[in-house]
């Protein structure tokens, strides 16, 4: 498995011919191997990530759950408790810490369990919402689309349609419609 993070500029992942352009605060998971593909396009002029890659039967298990709450693809705030908890782990490795046994698969395990919780958890979209009600108020009389949408707010459109139907009760398309 992997989990990677964009930092800053663009890359892009294309899973099952849907290609998703992963700018800052963006991420995916995924499953290695399988049909998907990660590259750096060539209109992007740099992107910065961070990623880790993992394997286990758990590890399996929460992968599934965390697929299933969000999609492959998610958005989280640089200050999101998980990226705090993999940019730590990732300090103490720069500093020389070494692995005792167990301490791997503790780490993984807190990483893929705390964004289980961040990113199934209504409350990591109200900000979003929040912005998105807005770019809808003010541009529902302009012909836009959820792809515009969700490109003003750097969330990929499975990910916002979850959170958005989560916190409002209704899809975004109805929302906007409704307006």
């Amino acid at each position: 498995f992997i989990i990677q993070y964009t930092l800053s500029g663009y890359g892009e992942y294309n899973h099952d011919g849907e290609i998703i352009r992963l700018k800052e605060n963006m991420g995916f998971i995924t499953e290695i191997p399988n049909n998907c593909s990660y590259y750096f396009p060539k209109d992007s002029d740099h992107w910065k990530y961070i990623y880790v890659h993992f394997g286990g039967y758990v590890a399996k298990q929460l992968y599934d759950e965390i697929v299933a709450a969000t999609g492959n693809t998610f958005s989280l705030p640089g200050d999101s408790s998980s990226l705090q908890l993999l940019f730590s782990e990732y300090n103490r490795i720069e500093q020389g810490m070494k692995y005792k046994r167990f301490q791997g698969g503790r780490f993984i395990y807190s990483l893929l369990t705390n964004l289980l919780c961040e990113l199934s958890s209504p409350q990591t979209g109200y900000h979003n919402i929040e912005k998105a009600i807005e770019w809808m108020n003010a541009n529902y009389s302009a012909d836009i689309s959820l792809a515009e949408l969700c490109s003003e707010l750097n969330i990929t459109q499975e990910h916002f349609s979850r959170q958005f139907s989560a916190v409002t009760g209704i899809s975004p398309i109805k929302y906007l419609t409704n307006i």
